[in-house]
């Protein structure tokens, strides 16, 4: 007997090699539904919202220097811009990640500009820091 007949004789008209290509319940045509990250986009959201308050009031402590301790001040700048930067790169992480999700699209986009923006703003004031270093030499 022919090993191709004995497939053909077994096949139920249930089984998923027995339909025609294009046939709406073929595997084909099946297409996986996007993943559900509305969770990660919304943590990525809130993590770039963090580091730009951070790095926002990082900025307002700075121009308001004189008139508080600048021990205190440097402190704060010096814990503040790396938690920041943290904050930015895993929430543009997360924000990256969940962009390609059907919920929660908009709270990625949202991440990511925040987060950006963080990360533009924890870089500019790490120059300051540094060319404020080398005028003081």
């Amino acid at each position: 007997m022919n090993p191709n007949s004995l497939e053909k004789q077994n096949r139920t008209p249930y089984s998923d090699r027995g339909y025609p290509t294009g046939y709406p319940g073929s595997a084909e045509r099946y297409r996986a539904p996007r993943p559900y990250r509305y969770g990660m986009a919304l943590a990525g959201f809130i993590l770039g919202l963090a580091g730009m308050l951070s790095i926002a009031t990082t900025f307002i402590l700075l121009l308001n220097a004189s008139d508080s301790d600048p021990a205190a001040v440097a402190i704060i700048g010096i814990l503040s811009v790396p938690l920041s930067l943290v904050f930015s790169v895993v929430g543009l992480i997360l924000s990256i990640i969940a962009v390609r999700s059907s919920r929660g699209a908009g709270y990625a986009i949202a991440g990511i500009s925040l987060t950006s923006l963080s990360l533009l703003g924890g870089a500019l004031f790490m120059l300051l820091l540094l060319i404020g270093a080398l005028a003081s030499l």
